[in-house]
């Protein structure tokens, strides 16, 4: 996975701050284009970037295989009829990027990309608006996979089950103890 230096992060706080906003808050809202992002990016940073941020999305997924156990699980949980979503936030420019990783599965009963609707984790509105979009069964929880510590606390305190995300093999043996359908 891509790591941020920390001119980086600086620079793109510096971006996001102009508008209220924190990291990749612009261009995950759908405020900026990366191009825009990239271009106000580019001109607070205090040297020259050695590669193209215009196409930052290349960057951030140029090392994300696809997760085939992963998907093979969310697959076998969809399969016995439990609604799978996808709650993300995401970029407009970085959806080939995201297909690819998703390996042309098409898993997903909803789906919320940020970038669509101005809403992004962990603000407790994209909870609302994913729960009114895929609404979880009767006396069931929505479960939000993430590898994001604050989002997962986000989706806590909404109400929803939580799997912080950090291997393949740990998700899946969380998934193992919901004692989901497979």
């Amino acid at each position: 996975m891509f790591t941020w230096l920390p001119e980086l992060a600086a620079a793109a706080e510096h971006v996001a701050g102009r508008l209220g906003l924190h990291g990749l808050g612009p261009f995950e809202l759908g405020i900026l284009s990366q191009r825009e992002w990239a271009d106000q990016l580019t001109a607070c940073l205090p040297m020259t970037p050695r590669v193209d941020l215009r196409h930052w999305g290349e960057h951030w997924y140029a090392d994300q295989p696809v997760n085939e156990a992963l998907l093979d699980q969310l697959r076998a949980i969809a399969d016995h009829g439990v609604p799978v979503g996808l709650l993300t936030n995401s970029v407009a420019e970085w959806e080939p990027h995201r297909a690819r990783v998703l390996a042309g599965q098409e898993i997903f009963s909803a789906t919320v990309k940020s970038h669509e609707i101005r809403l992004a984790k962990p603000d407790p509105a994209i909870f609302r608006y994913a729960d009114n979009l895929l609404p979880p069964p009767a006396g069931q929880h929505a479960l939000l996979i993430d590898d994001n510590r604050v989002n997962c606390a986000a989706a806590e305190h909404h109400g929803w089950l939580t799997i912080h995300h950090r291997s393949t093999p740990d998700t899946i043996a969380q998934l193992g103890r919901m004692r989901l359908p497979m």
